[in-house]
């Protein structure tokens, strides 16, 4: 075999070995058409990893012609792990081996706007574990009947406490604006509930945390030493990760800069002030911008009309990034940031903000710092959440 006939079987595995990282479980004629690889190339590719052990055989295949046969899937002798994301419009959960290997994983979506206002709703958090638990009912097929679950963790939106949720963790829940409040926040630690459906110890944290680790541990921040992570796609939030650990606080809320406040007007916050960042530049602010242009619409819309190239929703994110630009130029400083990260679930419109964040802390950083954090977009939509997951168990030696 000649060194160019070795690279290239080299880099046909690690494009199939990826394309079951990214996707979970899947047959031969799956890979083939995830991967473009031609047929009787996948199945050479497969045998051989199967016989070295980087493949495992899966659950069976159905529906398809021909001889039964097996999915393919990533090995996870250790066991696996459990991650879950309970986030606005959408709950995710995943299987994750304990070295960080999406397994499968899967998502339900919900409405999450409030046509008439822009403000984001959501329900209880207690109400999103049935649906979890569901969701773990359907992916736990894809792992062998042997493999051993080890612990889970919940990533939860909103300014969450840790161990508490909304009701006993924040002093705004004690005092709300005037009104009907606009947003329902996750009064609950959803935690102990995931822990009796699933017979295995739960953790939770802020979502923004389990994605900012995400990006860390394997994607866009692997290089930063002290990180701030912006999630802007379904609802302005933040997480700091400092020597690759997050920094949470004393009381888990470190990082979290949705309530910074940025002027005195705009949209009521639901902590009971106005300027709020989360209610000045959030999503629901966005939207309310661009509705008298194109109407009614949601935020999935809104990133593909960036990505068509639409002037006015382009113009809009720039101004999102302008605005947390300015407001964050000092915290960054203060902090020591090296590197942020804008939330990769934005598409191509992550660079348009990042572009416009990049250029206002250019001009605003103070002279005497050593230098200026440097912006990337990441690199693990979707995916983020259970990888950080993973990591962050690891670093607490919970697998």
């Amino acid at each position: 075999m000649t060194s160019e006939t070795r690279r290239r079987r080299r880099l046909v595995e690690q494009v199939v070995l990826a394309a079951l990282a990214d996707h979970g479980e899947l047959s031969r004629a799956e890979i083939q058409r995830v991967t473009g690889i031609p047929r009787a190339t996948v199945i050479a590719t497969v045998a051989t990893l199967v016989a070295e052990g980087r493949l495992v055989e899966g659950s069976p295949v159905k529906g398809e012609r021909g001889r039964p046969a097996n999915r393919i899937r990533l090995p996870c002798e250790s066991g696996a792990i459990v991650v879950a994301d309970s986030s606005q419009g959408v709950v995710r959960l995943a299987l994750v081996s304990t070295d960080g290997v999406v397994i499968a994983s899967a998502e339900r979506r919900y409405d999450w706007l409030d046509p008439g206002r822009g403000w984001v709703r959501t329900c209880g958090c207690l109400d999103e574990v049935p649906a979890l638990l569901e969701m773990y009912d359907d992916l736990r097929p894809a792992l062998p009947a042997e493999t051993p679950i080890r612990a889970g963790v919940v990533g939860v939106w909103g300014p969450f406490v840790p161990g508490r949720g909304w009701d006993d963790g924040c002093a705004a829940a004690k005092s709300p604006s005037p009104g009907p409040p606009p947003i329902a926040l996750p009064r609950h630690d959803p935690a102990r509930a995931l822990e009796q459906g699933l017979g295995i110890s739960v953790r939770s944290e802020r979502g923004p945390v389990l994605r900012a680790t995400g990006e860390v541990a394997a994607g866009a921040a692997q290089s930063g030493r002290a990180v701030l992570y912006l999630q802007v796609a379904e609802v302005l939030a933040s997480a700091i990760v400092v020597e690759g650990r997050p920094f949470t606080g004393a009381d888990g809320m470190a990082g979290e800069l949705t309530h910074i406040v940025a002027g005195n007007s705009g949209q009521p916050c639901f902590c009971g002030r106005r300027g709020c960042l989360g209610a000045t530049v959030g999503v629901g602010y966005l939207i309310d911008t661009l509705r008298p242009v194109h109407g009614s619409f949601g935020i999935d819309d809104v990133l593909r009309l960036a990505a068509d190239g639409e002037r006015s929703v382009r113009r809009a994110f720039e101004m999102v990034g302008r605005q947390l630009g300015s407001a964050l130029t000092n915290a960054l400083a203060l902090m020591g940031v090296d590197l942020v990260v804008v939330d990769a679930d934005l598409g191509p419109a992550g660079v348009i903000v990042g572009d416009a964040f990049a250029e206002m802390i250019a001009l605003g950083y103070p002279p005497a710092s050593p230098r200026v954090p440097e912006v990337r977009v990441g690199a693990l939509p979707q995916t983020g959440y259970a990888v950080g997951g993973a990591a962050l168990l690891r670093q607490q030696s919970r697998v």
